[in-house]
């Protein structure tokens, strides 16, 4: 490999390693987030909700506005409280609160040494939910009676889904139940990528924030790389290890929005180091040349925050300075949008192909 190629293959690798780690920081902030918010229990509730009520609401047109968002989580929560802490008339008239409160569903609650409910799980087993909505909606399979109380359902969306479900098990209680958790299983699967979609939309939304905080500006970024042989190999050899802060996990392929029945306590602590260490490892980029963080003088100095290192502070930035600077800035938030795994992915391959040179064309007879 050439010289020029050795350039630009350490440009892109210092550039995918700073991606790296705003992805990871930015993923260690959703997580601390998503575990502060209870975003899995919310997530799981909607799922189940979805099972039970015929959706008869409609997506505002401005869904992504603020007050909308705002309107969003206050729903989200109060639906939490309601199962958490229902009142009397919820636990008389709500089947998502009585098909919660079953005692195989109860019992996986968290509480605290008073023996208050603190926060809903945020998995649950298929058999345990078909156990527990057969029993609370249908009372029980083995009287016979299973057609006729389905009819009398409040629901006609879960009548007529349970009425199929019930049909395809041929009259088979046993059948009924799998029939059920497969049901329980597949609503789980979509439950997990709208908590995926969730996740990517606050990536990219953190980031922002950390690419405005930290000045991550990858147009300068790449420069400063590609200009300057001592910074490029500097970074290049934090960026041999990746696995420096850890080896980020891959998202989970399917089912509940959590891979585990806990409550992601530990999750948060995982996800605190990362962050700690991300952080800690962009600063020392900064330390080596890289231009991470704002300059002197910005941002009481407006001009100051765009104006290229060494040129005369009397010097006004143009429009292109301010265009370069907010595209960097936008471009690093979008490469943190496909998510740490990935960049991880793309380092390893990178560095393997930085030992090991490209292969030699075979000579010719």
């Amino acid at each position: 490999m050439g010289v020029l190629g050795s350039a630009v293959l350490d440009t892109v690798i210092g550039l995918s390693f700073v991606f790296f780690l705003v992805a990871l920081l930015s993923s260690a902030v959703i997580e601390w987030w998503a575990n502060l918010q209870r975003k899995r229990a919310k997530f799981l509730l909607r799922g189940v909700q979805a099972m039970l009520v015929e959706d008869r609401g409609h997506r505002p047109r401005y869904w992504w506005s603020p007050l909308a968002l705002f309107e969003a989580a206050r729903a989200e929560d109060a639906l939490y409280q309601s199962v958490l802490r229902p009142t009397v008339g919820q636990a008389a008239e709500s089947d998502l609160v009585r098909v919660m409160a079953h005692p195989l569903l109860r019992a996986r609650r968290q509480s605290g040494p008073d023996g208050r409910y603190t926060r809903l799980p945020s998995y649950l087993p298929a058999s345990d939910v078909a156990t527990a909505l057969v029993d609370v909606l249908l009372g029980g399979v083995t009287d016979g009676r299973i057609e006729e109380r389905i009819a009398g359902l409040d629901s006609p969306a879960l009548a007529r889904s349970l009425d199929g479900l019930w049909k395809r098990a041929q009259g088979d209680p046993e059948q009924f139940l799998t029939a059920i958790e497969h049901w329980y299983e597949s609503q789980m699967e979509r439950v997990s990528g709208w908590y995926k979609r969730w996740t990517k939309r606050g990536i990219v939304v953190v980031g922002v924030l950390i690419a405005i905080a930290f000045n991550v500006d990858s147009v300068r970024i790449a420069a400063a790389l590609y200009g300057d042989g001592i910074v490029r190999e500097a970074v290049a050899q934090v960026a041999a290890n990746p696995a420096v802060c850890g080896t980020p996990a891959p998202p989970p392929t399917g089912g509940a929005p959590a891979a585990n029945p806990g409550d992601g306590e530990g999750e948060e602590i995982a996800g605190s180091g990362a962050a700690d260490c991300a952080r800690g490892v962009l600063e020392q980029l900064d330390t080596v040349g890289l231009p991470v963080g704002w300059p002197a003088g910005c941002p009481l100095d407006l001009a100051a925050c765009v104006r290229e290192p060494g040129t005369s502070t009397a010097a006004a930035p143009g429009v292109t300075d301010w265009l370069a600077t907010a595209l960097g800035l936008a471009f690093t938030a979008v490469a943190a949008a496909f998510g740490a795994p990935f960049w991880f992915d793309v380092l390893n391959r990178l560095g393997s192909l930085r030992n090991n040179g490209t292969k030699p064309k075979p000579a010719r007879r």
